[in-house]
């Protein structure tokens, strides 16, 4: 993989031309499976080759065609309704794919959690977990990044809270998921001392 720089290979793939929504599939596919079994020198080489920019670059496509690329609603067939609810299967697999790579490198120290933060990830993960009907894997896993990146608030608490990491999890606190309320609970005590404005019973 590093020999020959796939990753590196794959950012030019998705980013000198159009990509279909399967290929976008495939590229993040590849990256979260490298991110499973790498160490964390492997994740470095990956980081170089830019790996973080090509999720970011996936997700920003994803998050700006989010409601694009289905016929309007007077004109579809049932054949119509069929390709669309597969573009939206094949954007929430998208999504999972890509908020799986990010909670592992978020995770694989501080070095990469400040790249994550300064690579603009934060209102990715945000955007993710405030989409209509987010399923709950992909907001385990995105508040699982933001519980990693948390313990960086002594360099990056204040731009965490003006991207809007402290209200999103304020509002998730009192979820049913015991792991969603784990993670909430943990961000909100990292980022609490820069949270000037902090949310009542919070």
């Amino acid at each position: 993989v590093h020999r020959y720089h796939v990753v590196r290979l794959l950012c030019d793939v998705m980013t000198k031309g159009p990509c279909t929504d399967a290929m976008q599939l495939d590229c993040a596919d590849a990256i979260c499976n490298l991110s499973y079994h790498l160490s964390t020198d492997s994740y470095r080489d990956m980081v170089n080759d830019g790996a973080i920019k090509l999720l970011v670059h996936l997700s920003n496509h994803l998050l700006e065609n989010n409601f694009s690329g289905g016929s309007s609603s007077s004109s579809r067939s049932s054949g119509g309704d069929v390709e669309s609810d597969g573009h939206s299967s094949t954007m929430d697999m998208l999504k999972l794919r890509i908020a799986i790579s990010f909670c592992h490198f978020s995770s694989a120290g501080k070095e990469f959690a400040i790249e994550l933060i300064d690579q603009q990830v934060l209102p990715i993960l945000i955007k993710f977990i405030q989409t209509r009907g987010c399923p709950l894997d992909l907001r385990r896993d995105c508040l699982a990044s933001l519980c990693s990146l948390s313990f960086s608030a002594d360099d990056r608490g204040d731009e965490m809270i003006a991207a809007g990491a402290y209200d999103v999890v304020t509002r998730l606190s009192r979820s049913s998921d015991r792991f969603v309320r784990k993670c909430c609970g943990t961000v909100l005590s990292n980022l609490s001392p820069f949270a000037k404005d902090a949310v009542s019973g919070s």
